[in-house]
Order: structure tokens, then sequence, then C-alpha cells
């Protein structure tokens, strides 16, 4: 199986049809974790890419305009949107993904990961879970 397919497979385990909105939000929360450290790595954005064209094939909507800016204070606006818990987890999962894609975590990415639970409303035992199976997705796609 392909790292897209498993990819797929473990997104949609988690939240299978996230609403157009949820997306744009998951999304969201994903470029927040991509820009956390301050630095471009095509590695991560390549998966951050990869993970906009799946979440709005999941949704069924177009591709989001990313010349809007995204900042911490998004962040706290996003949580309406993110409703479910099923939503809330996939933010958080996406956001794990892009941040371990390089399996090292520099400070910043560790404070976004550790803030996040609470700023999304998901158990933190809950959270290192879906930390765990993301990592565990990264590290399978590496050693293939």
């Amino acid at each position: 199986m392909t790292f897209d397919a498993r990819l797929k497979a473990a997104l949609s385990a988690i939240h299978p049809t996230p609403t157009a909105d949820e997306a744009r939000a998951i999304i969201d929360v994903a470029r927040l974790a991509a820009a956390a450290d301050k630095r471009s790595d095509v590695g991560e954005t390549s998966l951050l890419i990869g993970l906009t064209q799946l979440l709005c094939e999941m949704s069924g909507t177009a591709m989001p305009d990313f010349t809007a800016k995204v900042d911490a204070s998004r962040l706290m606006s996003i949580g309406d949107a993110l409703e479910p818990m099923g939503a809330r987890e996939l933010a958080f999962a996406c956001a794990y993904l892009v941040v371990i894609q390089d399996l090292t975590l520099t400070d910043e990415e560790k404070q976004l990961i550790e803030a996040l639970p609470a700023a999304l409303v998901i158990d933190p035992e809950r959270a290192r879970q879906l930390g765990g199976d993301m990592e565990t997705l990264i590290r399978a796609a590496k050693t293939a």
C-alpha cells in the first residue's frame, strides 16, 4: 500500500467526511503547524500540499487560496468550524503529521503540539495516541 493510500485510510478513520468549512479550518491548522518554526522545508511543504488535496477530496471542495495569511490568532477562531470531535482530532493529526514529517520537532513545533490539544479541546491522552499514529505512519514511509 502506498503512503498516500495509508494516509487516506488513517485520516478517514478519524473523520471520513469533513465539511467544506471543517476542511478549510483543518488546512489552516496544518498551515499554522508548518509555519510554527518559521522555516520553509520542501518535505513539509510537499506534505502540506498533499494533505490539502486529500482534505479537499474528502470534503468534495476545491483547493483553497493560500494567499490568505494564517497566524496564531486564527487558531482561536478555528474552533467554531471544528464542532464535532472527529474534525478537531483530524486537525490535530494533520498538524502533527506536518511537524513530524522530518522525524524531529523544533522547540517551536513542540510548543504548538503541546498547546493544540487544549485549543482544540482534545483529551491529552487521545492527542498522544493520534500523534503516535501519525509518527508511525511517517516512520513506515521513511523505511519503505
